[in-house]
């Protein structure tokens, strides 16, 4: 226990972090945070949420850039006048004509409105990156922009898009060049990502003398998938953010960094990374300050308190007499803490906060019953898959049957394997180690296959091989991919082993349903062999532990 709760500790010690030469960032990315259960609406925003944001970033920047120029987003130039701050405006520009044209007549208009405060339009933002348009459909728009705008126009694209597109620079004012190392590659080390902008800026300096460029996009997140060597986190974006203070100080460059506050909508698209790359988080909590030590994690005091909570239980339930529950109590006690962090990061609509609620609550239940059958020396008996869809007659039968252990245990591995060929498929977009943590923890020390067979033992094998796949995705350098791995061999172990011989069931309940069980079982098989009788007798012997009658009962699977 103690050595989990040293841990949540560690994660909020401070960190030094080396010193910003600049006091100011040059521009940071401004759109209003959303809460995380609002996502796919847009309620209206009051002003003085708007000033009170805007506020906040005046010790950070003078300049501010948007992405659009509909009423929502125009919303913020009065404020941004009042306030003092730049506003780098865009125009977005998509394959809709109409809505294109929309939008950069209002953003032409409220450039003239705002003189003085809207310092250069954006017209159009990675239109080529995504080929949203091809180029000659794009190019009348940045002419039409430079035509009628009182302002420098440039377009905001990837860095390598400006050396594949070069004609693009005859019809901007200004290069707007995009460098994102999370997304451009795969760097080892936070130097290396350092070295990447600078490298990439660079090129396109060489590539187009006397142009002036703005690096109109960079940062780091502070939170999901690994890349390369290196993991998204507060104190690698703070070492980012600052690192790329210096390089523009030495080099006189003029930078936007994203974002100001975390969006948590580009959870869905993204992954949690893509909610993550605000200085401040949604609630607007600076994640660190722009000199000082950082903090790994700021939320550090949820997984210490589920560590001594539940270690503090387990040794008080389970005591001498039962010492490896009472000592894995706090190991589950500190997984369930983690997960909970995890899940709030990941959280975007009411969907996904009910998932997420669902998931702890099976994580919850998988620890204690994990725990108790530990401290009893009994097994978890695991049904494999078609057991459960061979009662697809009966909905109410599934939920009974996956309401147990077992059957909650069966819906992990499911699910796990299924994250694993979607990784085959896209890409991982997240690792779900700390989801699953605690339920592969529980299957792999009291799991086991209700019924051992050569099908079950497949199974198991190929939910076991997507742990070393997505080790092999990663370039076997991301700690995260080896943590993942670990999780799905412990959901994957109780189906390549056979059953204990005289393992007891999993409670005394347990055995008196299925005894009873037994009996329902030998007395619908006696009245009928119809598939309905035999889905009802299945429903009735697979909510306990003993999964083998039901089998039976079941169409041949193996």
């Amino acid at each position: 226990m103690l050595l989990m709760a040293a841990l949540a500790v560690w994660q909020g010690r401070p960190v030094p972090v080396p010193e910003p030469p600049l006091q100011r960032l040059g521009c940071v990315s401004f759109a209003h945070p959303e809460s995380a259960l609002v996502f796919g609406r847009r309620p209206p925003v009051r002003q003085a949420d708007l000033e009170r944001e805007l506020t906040r970033l005046r010790p950070w920047t003078d300049c501010i850039r948007i992405y659009s120029s509909d009423p929502r987003q125009a919303e913020v130039l009065p404020l941004a006048r009042k306030l003092g701050l730049k506003v780098l405006l865009g125009a977005w520009i998509n394959s809709h004509a109409d809505t294109s044209h929309a939008d950069l007549d209002s953003a032409i208009a409220l450039a003239r409105r705002y003189p003085g405060t809207v310092t250069a339009l954006v017209v159009g933002n990675e239109v080529l990156t995504v080929k949203e348009m091809p180029i000659a459909a794009l190019l009348p728009y940045l002419d039409e922009a430079r035509r009628r705008s009182p302002v420098p126009v440039t377009i905001a694209e990837v860095w390598s898009v400006w050396l594949t597109y070069p004609q693009l620079a005859d019809h901007v004012d200004f290069i707007g060049a995009h460098i994102l190392p999370y997304w451009d590659g795969a760097p080892l080390s936070l130097p290396a990502a350092l070295a990447e902008v600078e490298t990439a800026l660079q090129k396109v300096e060489r590539r187009f003398p006397g142009k002036p460029i703005l690096i109109a996009e960079t940062g780091w997140p502070s939170g999901g998938r690994a890349k390369g060597g290196l993991a998204p986190g507060q104190v690698e974006q703070a070492r980012f953010v600052r690192g790329v203070a210096a390089l523009a100080a030495r080099h006189g460059w003029r930078i936007n960094l994203v974002e100001a506050y975390d969006q948590p909508w580009k959870r869905i698209p993204e992954g949690v990374a893509g909610g993550t790359w605000g200085l401040f988080d949604s609630a607007g909590r600076p994640k660190f300050a722009f000199a000082g030590a950082a903090v790994p994690e700021r939320r550090w005091p949820l997984p210490l308190a589920t560590t001594l909570l539940l270690g503090l239980w387990g040794g008080w339930r389970y005591g001498r007499r039962a010492w490896r529950a009472a000592a894995l109590a706090p190991v589950l006690g500190a997984l369930v803490g983690w997960q909970s962090l995890f899940l709030l990061d990941w959280v975007a609509g009411w969907g996904r906060a009910a998932l997420a609620l669902a998931l702890l609550g099976g994580s919850l239940r998988m620890a204690w019953r994990g725990l108790r059958a530990l401290a009893r020396t009994e097994t978890l008996a695991i049904p494999p898959p078609w057991a459960v869809a061979a009662l697809w007659r009966r909905p109410g039968a599934v939920a009974r049957a996956l309401a147990e252990p077992g059957g909650l245990l069966c819906l992990y591995q499911c699910g796990a394997l299924l994250l694993c060929l979607g990784e085959s498929w896209q890409g991982p977009s997240d690792y779900y180690s700390l989801v699953l943590a605690s339920p592969a923890l529980a299957a792999a020390l009291t799991g086991r296959a209700a019924r051992p067979g050569p099908w079950s033992r497949r199974f198991g094998l190929l939910l076991a091989l997507g742990g070393p796949f997505s080790i092999a995705l990663s370039g076997g350098v991301v700690l995260q991919a080896w943590c993942w791995a670990l999780v799905v061999l412990g959901l994957a172990l109780p189906l390549l082993r056979r059953d204990q011989p005289g393992a007891s069931s999993v409670s005394t309940s347990s055995r008196k349903r299925s005894h009873s069980a037994d009996r329902s079982t030998s007395s619908s098989r006696a009245l009928s062999t119809s598939p309905a009788m035999k889905a009802r007798s299945m429903a009735l012997n697979i909510c306990p532990t003993r999964w083998a009658p039901a089998l039976k009962a079941a169409p041949a699977a193996e």
